[in-house]
């Protein structure tokens, strides 16, 4: 558990493949962008085509002729134009590993990073969680419809306040499929500049967007927490290790990566 003011946020929770709340339960709008299809008629999603300028130009490059012809966007746009750092891991993670994807949430988002993950609970929800501890931006990315997705009253404020933004490649309504949760990653990846590994299962998506960052050529981190087996092949992906001193992640070494790549 999480204290957001007077709130008590759970971060194990998950929600996926129910109905939103309503159009009415987000207050961002923005006109420019929608388009003429019945399911996006008076509902608060943004379309933005490769063709704009607002679209992320990292995935165009990344992605190469596998990009998504259009995003879906609910919540603060702006925040696909910040710097992104992917964290992930496993939804069966550890209260150490959540703590350390929650502490480096807050940290890269000090920093001035918006922190991008897929919204699972666990390591991603927890990293959500700590950008917006500290009123940073976060993007999740998730593999069906926005209008699939029971939002969180926590997150929904946090939308309304311009720090939490929700992207998908589907339409409103698209089903979950798990051809689908591999092309999140793949999107995940290819927005960020580095990704954060924190204590992934034996198979899974986490393993998939670990190798996605080797082959884009993204920087590529781990969190050992409580998964010390995972080590070998994290470092056989060329993963660096992030020390924790005094119980917090030291993110010393990924600032350093980035300020010389960005020189």
């Amino acid at each position: 558990m999480w204290y957001d003011d007077e709130r008590v946020i759970d971060i194990n929770g998950y929600d996926s493949g129910g109905a939103q709340e309503g159009p009415s339960a987000w207050t961002y709008f923005d006109s420019v962008g929608y388009t003429s299809d019945d399911e996006l008629s008076g509902c608060p999603v943004r379309e933005i085509a490769a063709s704009s300028a607002d679209y992320p130009g990292q995935i165009r490059t990344a992605l190469h002729n596998g990009y998504p012809e259009r995003l879906f966007c609910m919540g603060n746009a702006a925040l696909l134009k910040e710097r992104q750092i992917m964290i992930c891991g496993s939804r069966n993670s550890s209260e150490t590993g959540r703590k350390l994807a929650f502490d480096c949430g807050c940290q890269l988002a000090r920093r001035g990073y918006s922190v991008a993950s897929g919204y699972a609970r666990g390591i991603d929800m927890a990293a959500h969680y700590g950008a917006l501890e500290v009123c940073g931006g976060t993007v999740a990315v998730i593999p069906y419809g926005i209008l699939k997705l029971r939002m969180k009253s926590a997150l929904r404020e946090c939308a309304e306040a311009g720090l939490f933004l929700v992207v998908s490649e589907y339409p409103p309504m698209y089903p979950f499929t798990v051809h689908g949760a591999f092309r999140r990653n793949k999107i995940l990846v290819a927005l960020a500049e580095a990704v954060i590994v924190i204590e992934p299962g034996d198979t899974g998506g986490t393993w998939h967007s670990a190798r996605c960052a080797r082959k884009m050529g993204r920087r590529l981190f781990y969190l050992e927490g409580e998964r010390p087996e995972s080590i070998p092949q994290l470092e056989s992906l060329g993963a660096v290790r992030l020390e924790v001193i005094n119980d917090s992640p030291d993110l010393s070494v990924l600032y350093d990566e980035l300020e010389r790549g960005s020189r």
